[in-house]
């Protein structure tokens, strides 16, 4: 009986570069992971900034000033009103620029803010106060081609309080 022929082992004698091909491959996939961590977590923190400062929008609004009036007599029937929706657009955006993490030239404007009802100084008590905040978010470093996210996103966020 013929013994079958030895198969020959192929042995590696050097494993050189196999640690930077893994590395290549690894390391794109990594910085992906750490660089959306980061963006999303930016995200979140851009929109709790938000749900603040429409609180404090909405509140300025909804509690009485007490100051002299428009005759300028303090402690006359003019003196205790509701701050304008102006004020209240002021407040917002004091509370908002101050946090809000942008990557551009991105500023919250007048026209990003609504408080519904129009005139809060007539506010009655009782009745509602909405302030609306929608802010743009863009985007660093996710391209504009990937998902629904055409280089941005918008935040929005709703405050309904009654006037006192």
């Amino acid at each position: 009986m013929k013994n079958p022929p030895l198969k020959r082992k192929i042995v590696i004698k050097s494993e050189n570069g196999t640690v930077l091909v893994e590395f290549v491959i690894v390391f794109p996939l990594l910085i992906i992971l750490i660089f959306g961590t980061i963006e999303f977590g930016i995200l979140l923190y851009n929109k709790a900034v938000l749900t603040n400062a429409s609180r404090e929008g909405a509140r300025e609004g909804v509690i009485y000033v007490h100051k002299s009036g428009a005759d300028g007599t303090l402690d006359t029937a003019d003196d205790t009103y509701h701050p304008s929706s102006q004020n209240i657009r002021d407040k917002v955006k004091a509370c908002a620029q101050t946090c809000l993490i942008t990557f551009g030239d991105d500023i919250l404007e007048d026209n990003d803010i609504t408080v519904n009802p129009n005139d809060p100084e007539n506010g009655i008590s009782g009745k509602s106060l909405t302030v609306t905040v929608n802010y743009r978010y863009d985007f660093l470093l996710i391209p504009s081609f990937i998902g629904n996210f055409p280089g941005g996103l918008d935040l929005v966020q709703t405050t309904i309080m009654r006037f006192e």
